[in-house]
């Protein structure tokens, strides 16, 4: 049987992407949706 667990920095990675995302990207999400624009850095 295959093991799918993710590896130590694996899960960093995912972590890090998480906390970006809440933090950086959601509260920002519905002033890019009304004037159609997204920061590509982002």
């Amino acid at each position: 049987m295959l093991d799918y667990q993710l590896t130590e920095e694996q899960v960093m990675i995912r972590d890090l992407v998480r906390k970006v995302t809440l933090e950086k990207v959601l509260p920002k999400r519905a002033e890019w949706d009304e004037t159609g624009e997204f920061p590509w850095e982002a």
